[in-house]
């Protein structure tokens, strides 16, 4: 009978393989998780039928490097990378493999803050070391074909303790990127928008609620058309603010040039932000800008009223425009009270992130809030990061209403 040696054997063997390139040196401590994992793709191999071949080269799946720039050592953990001899297609699925990243403490502690199924990936020596991903098909996005390929790099963001998807290839720049011109075109109402969304409403509502009466169908349907109608121009103004080409960025004098209605004063702290380039009043509604004024991160736009309903639907506005919305999941902050985020891919633009958070009023004293933020600096977040960030409250998906 073939028996794999322990896994605490293979740690020296893989990690003087991993350091065979100049990535970092071999680390003093190898956290507790990222040991679990190599038993789990030890016995996965050996009850495959197979048994570790070289772990040098191709066949390095543990790679030690500090990503995050603190001093520790991370963990690239690539599945894709096993060599198991005799089963080689094991972990590799359809051409895609999962590839994790865990980030060190130097002790036995480490956190998993990215983990994903990737058509391939690549470590990048340097201080602090680089990991930067592909994708194919769609998790490219909504509208992406089979053979669509899509790339990232992840970027340590220290202000909020995570790694950023910065978009590189098709879906945006990674480098430098290129001056701001002027915003794209506006993207009209399609012809057909309400009548369109009328049929899908019903056809909904009589496919969830058979006994509901048809003329409580019609109204309920007709309300949210309402509130798609009063989104329009929030959509329009958000349109306009985000970059109109791949890899674009942004000045603040940019984005007050392209949202002219807004009355904008001094940037000043804004609750739940970390940093506010300006703040100002766009009609109704408050308006703040995140980042900084030479590298604007967000536009936000708010509303809040006692004891009423929220007055807007903004996916419902965009996708009225011809935009293609990717829902990736919500969390919940109580009854009523959630945030969801979306990759949208609206004509004439690259895709961008949208969050949107929402507060019911469930009393007639309760403030209800709505707050929509459409995000300037071409970070597309994925269901595996928003995974790993929001553990409480965990994040869901799909979002359940």
């Amino acid at each position: 009978m073939h028996r794999e040696p322990p896994a605490f054997l293979l740690l020296a063997a893989l990690l003087a393989a991993a350091c065979a390139a100049p990535v970092d040196a071999a680390p003093a401590v190898v956290p507790d998780v990222v040991k679990t994992r190599i038993n789990e793709v030890v016995a996965a191999c050996a009850r495959a039928g197979g048994r570790l071949g070289d772990m040098s080269g191709q066949g390095r799946f543990v790679i030690p490097a500090d990503f995050n720039g603190d001093g520790h050592t991370d963990f690239v953990v690539s599945e894709g990378n096993v060599p198991c001899d005799g089963a080689p297609a094991l972990f590799r699925e359809n051409g895609l493999a999962r590839v994790e990243l865990y980030t060190g403490t130097g002790t036995a502690s480490a956190q998993l803050v990215f983990a994903d199924h990737l058509l391939a990936y690549r470590v990048l020596a340097g201080s602090p070391a680089r990991l930067q991903i592909a994708r194919r098909g769609e998790a490219c996005g909504g509208g992406s074909g089979a053979a669509n390929q899509c790339a990232a790099e992840l970027r340590w963001n220290a202000a909020q303790a995570r790694f950023d998807e910065v978009p590189t290839g098709s879906r945006g720049a990674a480098a430098q990127g290129t001056a701001s011109g002027p915003a794209a075109t506006p993207v009209p109402v399609a012809a057909n928008a309400r009548t369109a969304h009328l049929e899908r409403c019903r056809a909904g509502e009589r496919r969830d609620n058979p006994k509901k009466a048809a003329a409580d169908i019609d109204s309920a349907c007709g309300d949210l058309w309402d509130k798609i109608e009063a989104a329009g121009p929030l959509a329009d103004v958000l349109l306009a603010a985000v970059p109109s080409r791949a890899g674009e960025r942004l000045m603040l004098a940019d984005l007050r040039a392209r949202v002219p209605a807004a009355r904008w004063r001094a940037g000043a702290p804004v609750s739940g932000a970390t940093a506010t380039a300006a703040t100002g009043r766009l009609g109704a509604l408050d308006a703040w800008v995140g980042g900084t004024a030479s590298a604007p991160k967000s536009l936000a736009l708010g509303w809040s009223e006692v004891g009423a309903d929220p007055p807007y639907d903004l996916p419902g506005a965009l996708a009225a425009r011809g935009a293609k919305l990717e829902p990736l999941g919500c969390y919940h902050f109580g009854a009523g009270e959630v945030n969801a985020v979306y990759v949208v891919n609206a004509p004439g633009r690259p895709p961008f992130a949208l969050t949107i958070y929402t507060r019911g009023a469930p009393v007639a004293q309760a403030t209800a809030q709505q707050n929509m933020s459409v995000a300037l600096d071409g970070v597309l977040p994925t269901r595996a990061s928003l995974r790993a960030e929001h553990r409480d409250p965990p994040w869901e998906d799909p979002c359940t209403v």
